[in-house]
């Protein structure tokens, strides 16, 4: 650094800074380490830079397979250059897991031809070997290349023909010696909204409210896991245990919650699982872009597989930064095409456009706005909606330039020529136009009657007060949906829960929300509210608040959690042909190394199962779910209730003709509408 800083030549307007770090050679060193000079020091809260005065450009380390792992998968989440100067380790070799490292070391294939030759040299045909018992020997398939090439420079004697060095993947069982476990991370508190800076410390608690609905994402996978351990043909020698977490549904509380799965609670130090008694296998969970891109990050360090049930962030299509994620819904193509035909079908040529101001939202304008154009539809307008970065309820001490694009928002609603609009967006990215609709519909006495179109993204029916419903306003609405069928029993199951009985902290958290009475046992309180008696009835309540079917969101849950399932029956039944490894052929969880946690998704990629409803459950080449999308009919009454029916269907697996469906005749339209 001295000698660059005095070259003249090199970077003559600028002096290059420096910082380092030392840590213990271990795991445990190295994240700190790596934290210690991405973040702030003060306890490393990921993404926090608040104390620090300097732009980290690149970081030279990795001595050894210790910290050579550790480092890249901290600092790829921030596309931080790492160029390693001493670590053989071969997987840094795979530029899907690692594209940001640099190797300062020559390739090893250069001294395996140099050991070959020098042995061919001396004539030295019969030799003793010893290697270190770590994946440089086991895993590395360069290791692999220098046996081979061995035994073609060698002459005089020849290699046991009956070893193999490479035992398949598919071919190895596991001995089950502990729980074998499958964890979900829920998100029925939606915290106001608050963007982070990054750039200060945020508070440690901040205000947050429950959606109702939400919650089937707890009792769909708890009755998907009851359903399987029932199973006498799915995993008949094993107990399929969960675990699961909830946090509010923002990055804080993401990592948080992903943490909390991984390691001990005790403040999740990294690596570190002294107190936890089970093998966690597989993770279920990524509703919104807030934490689908942060559980991944955080997941595919350890080659967990998540399967993702909620979110449409195109980022997560990526398999060079999410190799480890399974998206539990239907490519967005199929509903880009569904919307198309639609429109086509009834005749629509003039419409308007609502987008969210995120990538999700750029996807769509990029993909599906050509797509309209050359189908001859046309926009009266297109708008991207602002996000709220507080409380859509105190809104009003936004910005002014969010209160100038939700007043330009409100004046093009209220006087756009057409009556089609198509929105495009998920529930937090919404709020803006939510607050909009409310303030014309209970303020203004004038309800925005449109023919509403609402892709899958956004359930607008989700409320976590039914009265705040525009009902006038999404009376006769069409939305895409994530496909669901009748699962039978989940009905009678919904009907058993009770909090006083079942000690449930979920239910409780339900019933307090659903029927505004307290909870003292659990610490819920509702202002000017009677207790919680437990004997509500969860069918009493209105649809837009909890249903008792499964939705979109927990019917992929549930498939979630048989695909795992079915994965690891494949992987348990399977039998290795190698009996006379020095493991017999088996793998003992309870000696399971993380890595060989990966093992699963050879099995997972390949799942191919018919669910309780008949549905065919199978991921393609890019791990997304074969399927298409729902098209569903809502309906609003005087009573404040509200009924979806399913009126077609957009699936790509289906025969040109019958890949769109739509039932004209099961629509009912806003009044305002008696023909449109």
């Amino acid at each position: 650094m001295k000698e660059i800083n005095q070259n003249a030549h090199l970077l003559p307007n600028a002096t290059l800074g420096q910082r380092w770090t030392h840590k213990a050679n271990n795991e445990m060193g190295t994240c700190s380490g790596t934290m210690d000079l991405l973040f702030t020091g003060d306890g490393n809260p990921p993404n926090y830079i608040c104390k620090r005065k300097y732009k980290l450009m690149a970081v030279i380390g990795g001595l050894s397979s210790h910290n050579s792992k550790q480092m890249p998968h901290i600092l790829n989440i921030y596309k931080m250059a790492q160029l390693s100067f001493g670590s053989f380790d071969p997987a840094l070799n795979d530029k899907v897991q690692f594209p940001s490292v640099y190797r300062m070391i020559p390739n090893e294939m250069a001294q395996y031809v140099g050991i070959v030759k020098l042995l061919k040299h001396f004539g030295w045909t019969w030799i003793g070997l010893i290697v270190s018992e770590d994946d440089t020997t086991l895993m590395g398939s360069s290791q692999f290349q220098f046996f081979s090439a061995v035994q073609k420079g060698e002459k005089s004697r020849k290699f046991n023909s009956g070893c193999d060095w490479k035992t398949k993947v598919e071919n190895i069982s596991i001995e089950v010696q502990e729980a074998i476990v499958i964890g979900e991370f829920v998100s029925f508190f939606v915290p106001e909204h608050e963007v982070f800076s990054f750039n200060i410390l945020p508070a440690k608690r901040g205000k947050a409210f429950t959606l109702p609905k939400f919650c089937h994402q707890y009792f769909a996978f708890q009755f998907a896991m009851k359903e399987i351990n029932q199973n006498a043909h799915l995993l008949p020698n094993a107990t399929l245990d969960q675990r699961w977490t909830h946090k509010a549904n923002n990055e804080m509380g993401t990592c948080s919650g992903t943490m909390n799965l991984l390691f001990t609670r005790d403040g999740n130090p990294p690596n570190y699982n002294c107190n936890r008694k089970y093998k966690l296998m597989a993770v279920i969970g990524g509703l919104s872009s807030h934490n689908s891109r942060q559980m991944p990050h955080i997941l595919n360090i350890y080659k967990m597989a998540q399967l993702s049930f909620g979110s449409f962030d195109p980022a997560l299509k990526d398999k060079v930064q999410f190799p480890s994620v399974y998206r539990m819904i239907p490519n967005e193509r199929a509903q880009y095409v569904g919307i198309v035909k639609l429109l086509k079908h009834f005749g629509w040529t003039w419409i308007g456009l609502i987008v969210s101001e995120d990538d999700s939202g750029e996807a769509l304008l990029r993909t599906l706005v050509p797509w309209l154009l050359q189908n001859s539809i046309c926009f009266a307008f297109k708008e991207i909606i602002p996000i709220v970065k507080e409380n859509w309820m105190t809104s009003l001490d936004e910005t002014w330039e969010v209160h100038d694009k939700m007043a330009r928002m409100q004046f093009i609603l209220s006087s756009t020529d057409t009556n089609v609009i198509l929105v495009h967006g998920d529930s937090q990215s919404m709020e803006v136009l939510q607050l909009i609709l409310m303030v014309n519909e209970f303020f203004e006495m004038k309800p925005t009657e449109k023919v509403w179109i609402i892709t899958a993204q956004w359930d607008f029916t989700a409320m976590f007060l039914s009265g705040l419903f525009t009902l006038k306003s999404f009376n006769g609405t069409l939305s895409f949906a994530l496909p669901t069928k009748k699962i039978e029993g989940y009905a009678q199951y919904l009907s058993t829960i009770n909090p006083t009985g079942n000690h449930d902290y979920v239910a409780a958290v339900l019933w307090t929300s659903a029927f505004l009475c307290s909870f003292p046992q659990y610490d819920f309180y509702v202002n000017n509210a009677t207790n919680c008696t437990g004997e509500e009835k969860l069918s009493s309540l209105p649809e837009s608040v909890f249903g008792m079917g499964m939705s979109g969101q927990s019917y992929s849950i549930y498939n979630a959690a048989y695909a795992i399932a079915h994965a690891l029956h494949a992987m348990l039944s399977s039998r290795s042909k190698h009996k006379g490894g020095r493991d017999g052929g088996t793998w003992n969880l309870q000696n399971m190394h993380p890595w060989q946690v990966q093992v699963l998704h050879s099995f997972l990629k390949h799942i191919h199962f018919n669910n309780s409803a008949g549905d065919e459950i199978f991921f393609d080449e890019n791990g997304e779910l074969e399927t298409g999308y729902d098209i569903l009919n809502t309906v609003t009454f005087h009573n404040r209730s509200m009924h979806s029916s399913h009126v077609g269907w957009s699936d790509p697996r289906a025969p040109e003709g019958k890949d769109f469906l739509i039932h004209q005749n099961s629509i009912l339209w806003n009044h305002k509408f008696i023909q449109v």
